[in-house]
């Protein structure tokens, strides 16, 4: 409407929108992050930060993409889509890498259909967007403070009590600090079968993503020892891409052999020939 050009009148709606979900927008707290009713998440920026307040919204998938629809379209094939279905199923602790909107999330629901029905499920997210068709899920959202600086839970501290939840399955949304080392340590001490997701580059990069943000973290431990910890935690590295396009593909499904420190690919994608090939090995860490 005309009403929304007009600045004063697009802040004044931001404000009343994001007052519905106990938040707060003003020239003082210029930026504000929420998920909706419908589950979409809505970003705002306000001035001083802009010439004029701008609102982006994620609208949420009604409905979850399904494996059959994530082949249909290309992100995956049916030989790379069994390849992890059974990984999962199995008990492998699998991390999904990717840049900004390459379809992790979306990933990391279609493997979730692989968790067996009997297993007790925690997810653990900064918003709440994972949308599971599963028997036995605990939903754990992360809490920004007020605006006076109280009421703050972290994801370290839901993964913390996730732990006490008896779950046989934990699946953290995003790691991006401190909790990656609880993660670690609890699929490590029990919690087989985990996954997440990481900003990364190449599989290669997301298993060094993962130990910068521990040693970012501040956790007294020697680089060998995070190293190792990480080569014997994940077990499977499965990274995306957004091309210019808009297509989202898999590009890498790769093993972490612990013994050699490496990862072993068993997927990449050709872009000559744009189809998933499976490939033998991949080089080593750091090269």
């Amino acid at each position: 409407s005309s009403d929304l050009d007009d600045g004063a009148h697009l802040l004044h709606f931001v404000s009343r929108l994001v007052a519905a979900h106990d938040r707060h927008i003003d020239s003082a707290s210029p930026y504000v992050d929420v998920r909706l009713h419908d589950g979409s998440r809505l970003h705002a920026v306000v001035p001083p930060l802009t010439r004029h307040p701008v609102i982006c919204i994620r609208r949420a998938r009604t409905v979850p993409f399904t494996p059959e629809q994530l082949c249909q379209v290309g992100t995956l094939d049916e030989a790379s889509w069994e390849y992890l279905r059974h990984a999962v199923a199995s008990g492998a602790n699998v991390v999904i890498s990717g840049g900004v909107g390459s379809g992790k999330t979306t990933l990391l629901n279609v493997l979730a259909c692989a968790i067996p029905p009997t297993a007790r499920v925690v997810t653990i997210e900064e918003t709440a967007e994972l949308r599971l068709s599963h028997p036995h899920v605990v939903t754990l959202e992360a809490r920004l403070p007020n605006s006076e600086g109280r009421g703050e839970v972290t994801l370290r501290t839901l993964v913390r009590n996730a732990l006490r939840m008896r779950a046989d399955r934990l699946i953290v949304g995003e790691v991006r600090g401190a909790e990656v080392f609880d993660m670690l340590q609890a699929m490590n001490t029990g919690h087989s079968g985990s996954l997440t997701t990481v900003h990364a580059n190449s599989a290669e990069d997301a298993v060094l993503r993962l130990e910068s943000l521990v040693m970012l973290a501040g956790f007294p431990l020697p680089g060998e020892s995070v190293r190792e910890l990480i080569v014997n935690t994940v077990h499977v590295v499965v990274h995306m891409h957004r091309a210019e396009d808009g297509t989202r593909r898999v590009l890498q499904v790769a093993r972490m052999d612990p013994g050699r420190q490496r990862l072993d690919y068993h997927f990449r994608y050709d872009h000559g020939t744009r189809r998933m090939v499976a490939a033998g090995s991949g080089s080593e860490r750091g090269e």
